[in-house]
């Protein structure tokens, strides 16, 4: 299964299962910012609690975004033993995102200090 770390303990690792096709891009979103926001929240929302993030709704009856139901709770928040777990791979995809930004970022500044240096050859 693949998925999104949302946490762990001793015996367990919860996930966000956001392979699933009929969850729309905005949904992944959603939950993606929700696990990174209050991962230890939507965790506990396994052991009985409700969790509410801006328009997401996640509680034992399912997820919910904007009150339209996205799924079954644990079809998308699932618990997986951790002696079940083979391999933990981060997300390329965002290691290469996240290089973009940060050489953008230093593009700009070293243009921003390049012109610096020739306005202050020039006078």
């Amino acid at each position: 299964m693949t998925g999104v770390f949302v946490g762990a303990d001793e015996s367990k690792i919860t996930i966000l299962n956001l392979t699933d096709p009929t969850l729309s891009s905005t949904a992944r979103r959603a939950m993606q910012e929700a696990a990174s926001k209050a991962p230890e929240k939507l965790g506990a929302v396994l052991n009985g609690e409700e969790f509410v993030y801006d328009n997401l709704r996640v509680s034992q009856v399912g997820v919910f975004l904007r009150d339209q139901k996205l799924g079954k709770l644990k079809s998308i928040v699932t618990r997986i033993a951790r002696t079940d777990v083979v391999r933990v791979e981060r997300d390329r995809m965002e290691l290469t995102r996240r290089a973009k930004v940060v050489i953008g970022v230093a593009s700009g500044i070293a243009g921003f200090l390049l012109i610096l240096y020739v306005a202050n050859s020039a006078g």
